[in-house]
């Protein structure tokens, strides 16, 4: 018997298609139905009815049921003791942005307490794909909806106005490429009916060359209130602000290191929450 047909039986028991039962342990149908196959053969038992309606278990089946649940519960008892070290790598995603000026001190503060934690930061502004494996952690401003994921909301991301403090950029917005257009500071620039001076697909060139007098940009107000070359033009922006979600594997709620990225990173949100929300305007 090969034991790794043992999670494909039970996620068929437990949802009674092999569509669900894929979905579950995100992969095709077919190849559910292979494991369920080879492991009848393996043990010369038909453990489903198969019909039109779904698969449902035989007696053979119910009888093995709480054997495989055994195995299933010594399986993960085994992976959560050997997790229990904060060590080893875990991969973190957000934006450049956020990781730049809301995480880094945290995270240097991480690594000097754990020196064998071996962290690894992907910033991008896509949507972070924690189902495939690319992160085990992601600080995401939109929320997933599928997936065998931990989803916590750590707050909102306020955005504002912003102009150099001479006033050289008031005579237009900068705001981003078409392929962004969908973004709420972007619609936002649009309904505003503001020239554009400028297009850019960098958040952080928006926000250098608004500090340098070339536009107005919308930034979240964690990088315009700080830097003492901007000033907000207007109150903030609230059709422009959005939730920021800490995201985390479900099948990693054992491991110490994942847990213990995912509550630093939830901790340096709490402790800057003012200047996330925007309430630190000079």
């Amino acid at each position: 018997m090969d034991w790794g047909d043992l999670k494909f039986f039970l996620a068929v028991a437990r949802d009674g298609t092999l569509s669900a039962a894929a979905e579950r342990l995100r992969t095709t149908p077919s190849r559910v139905s292979r494991h369920i196959e080879a492991l009848e053969q393996a043990i010369g038992q038909v453990l489903f009815r198969r019909s039109l309606d779904g698969y449902r278990l035989t007696d053979e089946g119910r009888a093995l049921l709480p054997r495989a649940e055994v195995v299933e519960g010594a399986v993960q008892a085994l992976g959560a003791a050997t997790s229990s070290e904060v060590a080893g790598r875990v991969r973190l995603a957000t934006t450049e942005n956020i990781a730049t000026h809301l995480l880094a001190r945290s995270l240097r503060d991480l690594q000097d307490r754990y020196p064998d934690l071996r962290l690894e930061l992907q910033t991008s502004s896509a949507a972070i794909d924690l189902i495939s494996a690319e992160a085990d952690v992601a600080l995401r401003l939109v929320r997933p909806r599928a997936g065998n994921l931990s989803v916590r909301l750590l707050g909102r991301l306020a955005f504002a106005a912003y102009q150099d403090v001479t006033g050289a950029g008031q005579r237009g917005f900068i705001t981003w490429m078409p392929e962004m257009a969908d973004l709420p500071a972007a619609r936002w620039v649009e309904r505003s009916g503001a020239p554009i001076v400028m297009k850019a697909s960098s958040l952080s060139v928006q926000h250098e060359m608004a500090a340098q007098g070339f536009g107005r940009a919308v930034l979240p107000c964690f990088l315009g209130d700080p830097d003492p070359r901007l000033m907000r033009i207007g109150e903030e922006i609230r059709e422009a602000a959005q939730d920021l979600w800490l995201v985390t594997n479900r099948d990693l709620a054992g491991s110490a290191r994942v847990r213990c990225v995912a509550d630093t990173v939830a901790a340096a949100i709490a402790e800057q929450r003012d200047l996330v929300e925007g309430r630190n305007c000079p």
